[in-house]
Parts: C-alpha cells; structure tokens; sequence
C-alpha cells in the first residue's frame, strides 16, 4: 500500500512538473530546453552567460542564521547540483548590501556588477571589480563617473577585452570605455543608432567583435547591425516575440553560435531559462 502511495505522489509530481515547464512554451523560433539548474537553498536573480557560453555568472540569494545575502557564482551548464557552483570570493562596496546581475571578461580579470542597498530598482549602480593573483575578487569600486543619483544604472554587458560596457539606464542603452587593465569607466553616452528608437530596453547582449546587437524589451528579442565600433548601429529590427507571453524575462545572454539564449523569468517563482533555435 505504501508503495502504490509512493507511486501516486511521484506521478502527481511529474504531473505538476511537467505542467510547469509547459508554461515556458513558445510559439516562434526558439523551443525551451528548461530552467538552468541551482539547488533548492537558493533563490536565482539575472544572471548572464560567460563569454565562452559554458557556465553562467549568477547572483544568487541564500539566508545564513536568518540572515539573506546575495553572492557571484559560476554554474557549470550541464552540471547539476552543489558542486556545479563556484562561489566567487567577492565582496559588496560599503553602503550597499546586494550584488546583482554582473558582466565578466573572457579572461575572467574583470567583473562589472550592480548593486544596491535594497532601496528599489532605482537605487542600482554599476561597480567594477578586479581579479587579484590569488583568485579572488576586489570589492567592487562604484563607478560614480557613469552612474546616476536618481536613475537605476544597471544590466550591465562587458567587452570580452573588458575596455567596453554597454548598460541600461532609464530604457536606454548606454555605453563607455576605459583606458587599461585596472583603470575605471568614467564617462558614458547613449549608444547611437541610425535614427530615433523608442524601446523599453531591458538588457543586451552583443557578439564578440561586436557588431551584432541583440536589444530584450517588454519579451520582444530586436537584432540591430554595425560594420565596425565606430559606426552607428542599424534601426532595430523584431527577431521574435515569442517570449512577451512569459510574465517577465531580462538578463539575455546568447551562446557564440547565437542558437542557445538564456534568460530571467521573474512570476512566483525566478528562474534562468534556455531556448535553443528550432
């Protein structure tokens, strides 16, 4: 009878499951692969993917003695499980008490992160944070020469040489440069097009010599072109819109073949998705 018991609960639970990744079925170009794996002790915020599309840099929340706190880690794709997340050994700048959605290097020597000191989403700003010899991270320097007072700074997308930051403010894209390895990004201007756009950009993601624009706003996926960095980008155009039935998705990471996208659902509960190309 126990066993017959047992049997009803775990088909009642593959039932339930399956209902729920249902829910994240799209008509369109792409077809859901599932939700990016984290253990049951964590809550996942945006992430984005490593600029090698193997694992995804994630900012987790977890409670330690009824405390929460949020933290950088690195989850292996493919790999479930404890094991699968790197902790990254990365402090939080003083006067604020989360690190959210961050920007890594290829090499791995820079991480752009937001944070914020849990005022509202106007309170995020942009900090930038340096690798050190033994592996670890600096606390993050709050990058007060492009953040604004009353505006949330925030989805940042770093270069892969990580001289060039591309961000969100007030729906718009931004963009900066920096000068060398451990100096700062300074000064910003809204990144130019080829005419007016009038998007509520959520967040971006570029290819490596970037060239190629993918613009997230309100579920719409746009693609916008350039011949080179000096040149302004192309009118948006719509790749798809399939994901505006989801409640709330940001954070757009795609893989270097460009046919595995990533992104955040936000309803009642939070999860990373992946979609593959049809």
């Amino acid at each position: 009878m126990q066993a017959k018991l047992l049997l009803i609960v775990l088909c009642a639970f593959t039932i339930s499951n399956s209902e729920a990744q249902e829910g994240f079925n799209t008509f369109g170009k792409f077809r859901f692969q599932g939700a990016v794996s984290i253990p049951d002790s964590y809550i996942t915020n945006p992430g984005q993917l490593t600029k090698d599309g193997k694992e995804i840099l994630l900012s987790l929340l977890y409670d330690d003695l009824d405390t929460t706190f949020t933290a950088l880690y690195l989850k292996s794709l493919g790999n479930n499980g404890e094991s699968s997340l790197k902790k990254l050994e990365i402090g939080i700048p003083e006067g604020y008490k989360e690190i959210l959605q961050s920007s890594i290097s290829s090499n791995g020597s820079t991480i752009v992160c937001t944070v914020n000191d849990y005022g509202g989403w106007i309170t995020n700003d942009l900090a930038i944070s340096f690798k050190n010899i033994d592996g670890t991270y600096t606390t993050p320097i709050v990058l007060d020469g492009i953040n604004a007072a009353d505006q949330s700074d925030s989805y940042p997308w770093l270069s892969h040489d990580g001289l060039r930051l591309y961000y969100i403010k007030d729906s718009r894209i931004y963009y900066s440069e920096r000068n060398g390895d451990k100096s700062l990004f300074q000064e910003s201007e809204v990144l130019k097009f080829n005419g007016q756009v009038d998007l509520n950009v959520i967040s971006v993601w570029l290819d490596k010599k970037e060239k190629k624009l993918w613009i997230l706003s309100d579920g719409v996926l746009y693609t916008a072109k350039r011949k080179n960095r000096k040149q302004a980008f192309s009118l948006p155009e719509v790749f798809t819109s399939e994901f505006n039935s989801l409640n709330f998705v940001s954070s757009v990471s795609l893989n270097n073949s460009m046919k595995d996208i990533f992104l955040f659902y936000s309803g009642e509960e939070t999860f990373m998705l992946h979609y593959t190309l049809k």
